[in-house]
């Protein structure tokens, strides 16, 4: 499966930390992809406060869970990941309970690919890239879906 996910906290800038980076998503509800994201799915990143779509990456780790609170969120992710920076925003804003997917990734190439002015990311941060507006998007960038 491929996906184009949105982020608007700074990305990686180099390969080696891509590759080194835990991402994760909290989510009050089980939102899609939380039982979809496999090892090996494509991961296209598109960092919001620049316009663009920055990164092609793999799945190399992925992992998803129930938690109660966030005490329990950080023991099970640095059990699972390691440690890792709880200080951050999008931890110290998220939902205080809910569902967690966690993953790593491998990075494949850094682009530079503008987004289309009246193109609208979905509010979750999360796309398939067969929408219409995302094929020609991408196909313009040259990134064909599936390569």
């Amino acid at each position: 499966m491929e996906y184009v996910i949105s982020r608007p906290y700074p990305l990686p800038t180099t390969t080696a930390e891509l590759n080194g980076a835990l991402f994760f998503n909290m989510w009050g509800r089980r939102y899609w992809p939380y039982g979809a994201l496999e090892i090996g799915d494509l991961l296209i990143w598109y960092y919001s406060p620049g316009k663009a779509i920055v990164w092609r990456s793999r799945a190399v780790d992925v992992d998803r869970f129930p938690y109660d609170d966030k005490d329990a969120l950080k023991a099970k992710i640095e059990n699972r990941f390691g440690p890792f920076d709880h200080a951050q925003p999008y931890f110290q804003e998220g939902t205080e309970s809910g569902y967690c997917l966690a993953y790593r990734v491998e990075a494949q190439a850094k682009i530079h690919v503008p987004k289309p002015e009246s193109f609208r990311f979905p509010q979750l941060g999360w796309m398939k890239p067969d929408l219409p507006e995302a094929e020609e998007w991408l196909a313009r960038a040259k990134i064909a879906p599936g390569s």
